[in-house]
């Protein structure tokens, strides 16, 4: 039996059904024939229960559904979420805020739900950020800059309060664990004397 294909001329994916359309042009077509969303002012083609999917999530939700998209645009330029200071994308609003109303029914808050491009991320509870090119956790960036040297292989700053991602130079501290754990006596103050030398000259002075 030969394979049917979709009557749209543009068209070569395999047809279905009695409409002898393929998967693709049957919902396009059922879109055409539900008509324009029944919400007053809302120009988007309606899907399930005579909504768009917009407002259907917002119905679905329970939230205030019988409401113009467009009520809230602002004729400046600028988002229509107060707060949002970027340019409009979309239905009045800026590309964040139109993706979360367009798959959640809502835009939500006006700040970043996850950290902008060149702020860095958080991994495991602690703050990486991208420093010429090299990834560096953040806190031993600053205490570096605290120390103003490299941190050694051996060194971790430790975090005071126990937040990893609080990374206050006052709620850092500098932990040390040498290698091997068992030493002579005159191992270990040679390696504090070579390693430390400012804070022993401090601790005898």
């Amino acid at each position: 039996m030969d394979e049917r294909i979709c009557s749209d001329p543009d068209c070569d994916r395999p047809a279905h059904g009695k409409l002898m359309v393929c998967k693709k042009h049957y919902n396009k077509q059922w879109r055409e024939r539900q008509g324009p969303c029944i919400v007053d002012g809302c120009p988007r083609t309606a899907g399930q229960r005579k909504m768009c999917p917009a407002h259907y999530r917002l119905w679905r939700t329970g939230e205030d559904w019988n409401v113009p998209i467009r009520q809230n645009m602002k004729r400046d330029g600028f988002c229509a979420r107060d707060g949002c200071s970027e340019p409009v994308q979309a239905r009045g609003y800026c590309s964040m805020h139109y993706g979360r109303l367009f798959l959640t029914g809502d835009v939500g808050p006006a700040e970043h739900r996850k950290a902008k491009r060149g702020d860095g991320n958080i991994s495991k509870g602690y703050h990486y950020i991208t420093v010429d090119g090299r990834r560096i956790a953040e806190h031993r960036l600053i205490m570096e800059q605290m120390i103003g040297r490299p941190l050694y292989p051996f060194e971790t700053p430790h975090h005071k309060n126990g937040r990893r991602a609080d990374n206050r130079p006052e709620n850092l501290e500098l932990w040390t664990r040498p290698q091997p754990r068992g030493q002579r006596v005159e191992d270990l103050v040679a390696w504090v004397i070579e390693h430390y030398p400012a804070e022993v000259r401090k601790a005898i002075t």
